[in-house]
């Protein structure tokens, strides 16, 4: 790709830093659009999502395909990547056969193993703001950006991402059918569904 790498580069990175500015951005679509509801099904999706994807890391602290390849900066100097080896020390003690009774003061404590949560928010996003017309496909073309940096940039198998984004539809579902009010599977509560639209690539559609 030559001197269009840097260019490509920026835009999947960029996107992939998305997922901290998200949120803030669709809570300015909801309040305009009076979609409290909506915006409280993303709030309570988002930290369930992340506490799943640790709880799962916990268990099976897999590492990343640049920590388990021992791939290193050197070997792209002129591409920066996102996440490197950042988080191998917190992997690798989590490894152990037995952990010990105190946790080591680590310089970098994020841990990108599996399941993938930029996987997860990336489908949440893209859940949330479906309903909107207007930021619909924006929402998508930035989402599909930064689920297609995440294998660079997050250092993430394919597994890795196909786990992420199923705990984030999981986890989006938990959270409209937490405010809904209803039994979980209950037909009055798909019937009504708190006057919210269904979905349609065509578009929403109120009954």
């Amino acid at each position: 790709m030559g001197a269009s790498e840097p260019s490509i580069n920026w835009i999947l990175v960029t996107a992939y830093r998305s997922i901290w500015w998200q949120p803030f951005a669709l809570l300015i679509v909801f309040i305009v659009q009076k979609r409290v509801r909506d915006y409280a099904s993303l709030q309570i999706a988002l930290p369930l999502s992340i506490q799943i994807t640790w709880i799962v890391a916990l268990f099976l602290p897999a590492l990343g395909a640049y920590q388990f390849y021992g791939m290193t900066p050197a070997g792209h100097a002129g591409i920066a990547i996102e996440f490197t080896d950042a988080a191998t020390a917190p992997l690798l003690w989590l490894r152990q056969p037995e952990l010990p009774p105190v946790m080591p003061a680590f310089s970098d404590l994020r841990v990108i193993s599996f399941p993938s949560w930029h996987a997860a928010a990336a489908v949440i996003f893209m859940l949330a703001a479906w309903p909107v017309p207007r930021v619909r496909w924006l929402a998508l073309a930035l989402n599909g950006l930064m689920l297609a940096a995440t294998p660079v940039h997050g250092s993430h198998y394919a597994s890795d991402m196909i786990v992420g984004a199923a705990i984030g539809g999981a986890a989006f579902a938990m959270g409209t059918w937490a405010l809904s009010g209803k039994p979980l599977g209950s037909g009055e509560e798909r019937a009504r569904s708190n006057d919210r639209p269904r979905w349609s690539v065509a578009g929403p559609a109120r009954e």
